[in-house]
């Protein structure tokens, strides 16, 4: 039978304003001028073979997303537990999640989460991006098909671009992963949106290139992709 100690806090963090860390008044940063409010909900629990940490926002008003959050935040949880029974009292498995907002607006919300692990056994832990994009004129998430006109025609731009860029970043001669970076859905579909229209991409580790080259990011500025975006996407930045 697992021993579970749970640690519970929030911080209300108001866009603009300050949220408080600890007994202190701490700055937040500001992605986006907007109206919306959220909280930062952060939870710690242990175990006596695992350590989690979890940070993710709570909006104001917002019930729909915090659930689609929640369960998000909540599938990862799930998935590192059912796969770190082998941690210890000496060693223990770790999961940390945290989030960075960075774009919140009354129509669309772009939030990139870090997510940590390790697994005691494993060769080593793991970092990632995993972002998470939502309309919230039409009330869902979204994906590459409502970024782009045309979805393939996209996805052979961003395959042509990132192996040009990686390639670009990478050092001691290492080839960008041509598997990795296929059209293919699943090596793009994790983006964060900036509120001048500049668009992110995030290649998880072995995705592209070697553990050694960490997670890759790829950032395409409003002016070298809007031709291709869709004008309804163009619509919600309000471009």
């Amino acid at each position: 039978m697992k021993i579970i100690k749970i640690v519970l806090l929030s911080a209300i963090l108001l866009l603009p304003g300050c949220g408080l860390v600890g007994d202190k008044a701490a700055p937040v940063r500001q992605p986006a001028e907007t109206t919306l409010a959220f909280t930062e909900f952060t939870r710690h629990t242990e175990s006596n073979v695992n350590i989690i940490d979890v940070s993710y926002p709570i909006f104001e008003k917002l019930n729909d997303v915090n659930i689609v959050i929640r369960e998000r935040v909540d599938t990862y949880v799930d998935e590192f537990e059912e796969n770190s029974e082998l941690g210890n009292e000496e060693e223990k498995s770790s999961l940390a999640i945290n989030f960075t907002p960075v774009l919140i607006t009354p129509k669309i919300i772009s939030i990139t989460f870090t997510v940590y692990t390790y697994y005691v056994g494993g060769a080593h832990a793991l970092t990632y991006k995993s972002p998470f994009n939502y309309s919230l004129e039409e009330d869902r998430e979204l994906s590459l098909d409502d970024l782009f006109s045309d979805k393939e025609e996209g996805l052979e731009f961003l395959s042509l671009y990132s192996r040009q860029y990686l390639q670009s970043v990478l050092t001691d001669g290492e080839m960008v992963s041509e598997s990795g970076t296929a059209p293919d859905e699943h090596n793009f579909s994790d983006f964060s949106i900036q509120e001048d229209g500049t668009i992110t991409w995030y290649f998880i580790p072995y995705q592209a290139a070697s553990f050694a080259n960490g997670i890759l990011e790829m950032k395409i500025a409003h002016d070298v992709i809007k031709d291709k975006l869709s004008p309804e996407f163009l619509t919600l930045l309000g471009k």
